[in-house]
């Protein structure tokens, strides 16, 4: 329903009665705006070159937030615009891989779902319905906003304080605890390519906390960028993949963390196994001191690149501003980047890279029962 709402408050509104009109009243001014959803929250972006125009962003504001035409017609049409969009993720082997391991490593929870939905559900929607959830999750209480730019604090205040928001509509917050109820180990889900994509990976620590930032650093070591242990191993000494690499998954207080690569069907059990192998190196010696200056120098002193514009700034606080209880900023970051210490990488290590807690989703020609996880 979140991703169905995403579509539907971007379809204009009273004032500019179509998406296209809408856009053009930003886009006239160098702006632009879109929107998408993730596992927990809902994104709407806007951005303008000039804080002069910045009423523009308050009127996007304004027809998506508080007053979109939420039209019958429309409403239908989204349906299928959806359905495309399942189609053509369930085309792409990296969506279905990740997918995959939603089933595995979040059986049972709302995780395990994808936030596009299934065709059969999109379809079944109900208009009634939808609007009723409209109005409780897009309620003033859960919206925040974060911001970057040439506007200060006061000034941003004034323009939103211009927003007709909803409120009151009683939205119940879940605290859920999720817990794991799938055993499997393994699960493939057959797709006919050439090319098996891999992600094999543990239950992760709760994002924003110092471990989530560990696990990272020790994520570079591994499997971040052309200088780390598996790409050496993997693609320069053995000519097994292309490339590799790690990321998260889940939500902020659900997630699991893993290994991802992909290559061909006959060289999958080896790649597996030299995964394990380095793995099992980690265990029984440790990261030295080296690689982990290293990464903290790289990751640390990347930031000066990769922070170069106010969306940049945006969207590297904006899930933590609107979803963390935790405070947490970049200078919260880049301090438990530079106070990990070789202690604390041992500690993850033993917490959450034990045997017992590697699972592995595959997508592919490969099947579960040929691949065997040995330690």
């Amino acid at each position: 329903v979140a991703h169905f709402l995403e579509h539907m408050v971007v379809n204009g509104s009273p004032e500019f009665p179509s998406k296209d009109l809408l856009a053009e009243h930003i886009e006239s001014v160098g702006g632009s705006y879109g929107a998408r959803t993730g596992q927990d929250p809902m994104y709407i972006d806007t951005e303008v070159s000039d804080k002069s125009d910045y009423g523009r962003v308050v009127d996007i504001f304004n027809a998506t937030l508080s007053n979109p035409l939420m039209d019958r017609k429309v409403f239908e049409n989204e349906k299928q615009v959806i359905i495309k969009e399942i189609q053509k993720s369930n085309s792409n082997p990296s969506k279905i891989l990740y997918r995959t391991a939603r089933k595995l490593f979040f059986n049972g929870t709302v995780f395990e779902h994808d936030v596009l939905g299934i065709e059969k559900s999109v379809s079944e929607l109900n208009y009634e319905n939808t609007i009723g959830e409209y109005k409780k999750l897009f309620d003033k209480s859960r919206i925040t906003f974060v911001a970057s730019g040439d506007i200060t604090l006061d000034e941003l205040i004034e323009n939103l304080n211009k927003i007709s928001f909803l409120k009151d509509n009683n939205f119940i917050e879940k605290n859920e605890e999720y817990t794991v109820k799938s055993k499997n180990k393994i699960l493939s889900t057959f797709f006919d390519i050439p090319q098996t994509h891999i992600y094999f990976g543990v239950l992760s620590p709760k994002s924003f906390t110092k471990e989530s930032i560990n696990l990272h650093l020790l994520g570079s070591i591994l499997a971040g960028g052309r200088s780390s242990r598996l790409i050496k191993k993997l693609r320069y000494n053995k000519g097994l993949v292309y490339n590799v690499g790690f990321n998260r998954i889940g939500g902020i207080n659900f997630g699991s963390w893993g290994i991802s690569t992909d290559t061909t069907e006959d060289k999958v059990q080896q790649v597996i196994d030299e995964i394990i192998e380095e793995i099992k190196d980690i265990h029984n010696n440790g990261v030295k001191e080296s690689e982990l200056k290293f990464v903290k120098d790289k990751i640390i002193k990347s930031m000066k690149r990769t922070m170069q514009t106010s969306n940049d700034w945006v969207n590297f606080h904006v899930i933590s501003e609107g979803l963390s209880s935790m405070q947490y900023d970049i200078n919260t970051f880049v301090e438990y980047v530079e106070n990990t210490n070789i202690e604390d990488i041992k500690n993850i290590i033993d917490k959450y890279l034990s045997s017992d807690k590697w699972r592995l989703a595959m997508t592919g020609r490969t099947k579960e029962e040929s691949i065997k996880v040995i330690w």
